[in-house]
């Protein structure tokens, strides 16, 4: 270890340039935007939020078609009154989709014989209720009902945007309710378009499709389709045992956050004051155990976000009273502008601790809920900084030693990972416990401060192969050193054994 120090210090004099501004000065021209001086006023608890999850998984399906390697599906969600998602009849639905006709069903269907057997989708509108919707469907005897939901406003935005749904309900009339016996579900707008694209023609349905109940399988909730980009993706966790495997690697590793600028691992400068948590950097880049691995290449597929674009595991620790004020995650780092973030909660059940986005409109509150994970967008279409992702996590209630929030975070940066992040720094945090030593973050920081962002990387990335080289130099040293000893001794210890045998 005092080896790589030496090299790094070597690699800084080398590289060394007299920096035109000071440290802290070049620091906090370089950080994350600082949040609008409105919200430092507001106290974030007071504020009338949208609270979230909605959705449960007991309410949660799956309309799935394709086959081997490429299979398709969009998100739905069971209506209170048909065959419920905890049923073994909603894994039995396999059927081809037909379009009503007419689409909303406002008259009874002139295709009802096609409909016999098979999936029908119908559209939501004023005119029909869910229930008729349902009982038009039960009347032409269809195995399951899908209802689009087309909202009724204009502009499509806000809670009758086109990728919101919800649970139907049978308004009030239970005897027709119960007559409903096989599965009705709701898709968005924007699911209903790509399922009507998705035949080989790219103009029509697939030929069959699967309705399932989702289980715990990853499954999508809207949260905000205006800035801030918000949604939620639950059970992106397979069960507690991931979320476990997580906390449990950084356990012993977690360090009290102080508010000190830390770019190298994609944290900006804050206020001490204002912020109270332990944190761990996971070095793992492409030195993936078996868990791990699942959980990013899970992670790749329900998001699309390309795995060479992805940070590591950040893991933070909440204890009691714990709490992240209001900050922006875009910064200029070691890989770039952090375009967006996936935070998945790896605990529940204690009070507080919710992630809260005060600046959106209108604010949200996120609760905790083991394994499921919350995407937001840093950035705009433009790839400017979204001033409405201003984010923070509520302070955590309680005064038990069991009351601890842990979540993990991974960001999405606009460019590809450099080798130096995903091979070399691991390796060379191999003799720290797989943690980035204090000097490295620190010099990294001065890399940044004195030369820029964009400068500051590459001549960061300058330094670290120099090291590299050195190390390697060092290796190589030792074993012709060790080399050679081992061969004086083999004439020596020859002179030994003819002396013995005289």
């Amino acid at each position: 270890m005092n080896f790589l120090r030496n090299a790094l210090a070597l690699s800084a004099l080398l590289l060394f340039v007299v920096a035109p501004q000071s440290l802290s000065e070049k620091i906090r021209s370089t950080s994350a935007q600082a949040p609008d001086s409105s919200l430092k006023k507001q106290n974030v608890n007071d504020l009338d939020y949208a609270t979230f999850p909605k959705r449960k998984n007991s309410e949660a399906a799956v309309i799935e078609w394709g086959h081997s390697a490429i299979i398709n599906a969009v998100d739905a969600v069971a209506a209170t009154f048909g065959v419920q998602p905890t049923s073994g009849a909603f894994f039995e639905v396999e059927a081809s989709p037909l379009l009503a006709s007419p689409l909303n069903a406002h008259v009874p269907l002139d295709n009802c014989d096609d409909v016999v057997g098979n999936i029908v989708l119908m559209t939501s509108s004023r005119e029909m209720s869910f229930l008729d919707l349902a009982l038009r469907a039960k009347d032409c005897e269809a195995a399951a009902l899908v209802v689009v939901l087309v909202p009724e406003d204009d502009e499509g935005e806000g809670e009758a945007g086109a990728d919101y749904i919800y649970p139907m309900e049978g308004d009030g009339d239970d005897e027709e309710a119960a007559s409903i016996d096989f599965p009705c579900v709701m898709i968005s707008l924007s699911s209903g378009n790509m399922l009507a694209s998705a035949g080989e023609d790219q103009k029509s349905m697939p030929d069959r499709v699967r309705l399932y109940s989702g289980g715990d399988r990853p499954y999508f909730e809207d949260v905000s389709q205006i800035s801030p980009m918000v949604y939620l993706i639950h059970n992106l966790l397979a069960g507690d045992e991931e979320a476990d495997y997580l906390i449990g690697l950084a356990k012993n590793k977690v360090s009290k956050y102080g508010g000190e600028p830390n770019y190298l691992e994609g944290t900006a400068e804050t206020s001490p004051q204002k912020s109270s948590l332990s944190r761990s950097f996971l070095w793992k880049g492409k030195f993936l155990d078996s868990t791990i691995s699942a959980i990013d290449e899970r992670i790749q597929q329900v998001t699309g976000f390309p795995p060479e674009h992805l940070s590591d595991f950040q893991v933070n620790m909440y204890e009691s009273n714990g709490f992240e004020s209001p900050h922006y995650d875009s910064m200029k780092s070691f890989y770039h502008e952090q375009s967006a973030s996936i935070l998945i909660f790896l605990t529940d059940g204690h009070e507080g601790g919710e992630l809260v986005f005060p600046a959106a409109d209108p604010p949200i509150k996120i609760r905790p809920k083991k394994g499921m994970g919350v995407v937001w967008h840093n950035s705009d279409e433009n790839g400017q900084l979204d001033n409405h992702s201003v984010h923070g996590e509520l302070r955590v209630a309680g005064n038990d030693a069991g009351d601890v929030k842990y979540t993990v975070k991974k960001w999405v940066f606009a460019q590809p990972q450099s080798h130096t992040r995903s091979i070399i720094l691991p390796i060379l945090f191999i003799p720290f416990g797989g943690q980035a030593p204090a000097f490295v973050k620190s010099f990294y920081n001065f890399c940044l401060t004195k030369w820029g962002a964009d400068t500051g990387c590459e001549r960061f990335h300058q330094a670290v192969i120099m090291i590299l080289g050195l190390l390697v130099c060092g290796i190589v040293s030792i074993i012709g050193k060790l080399k050679d000893n081992m061969e004086k001794k083999k004439p020596e210890e020859k002179g030994k054994d003819s002396k013995k045998k005289k």
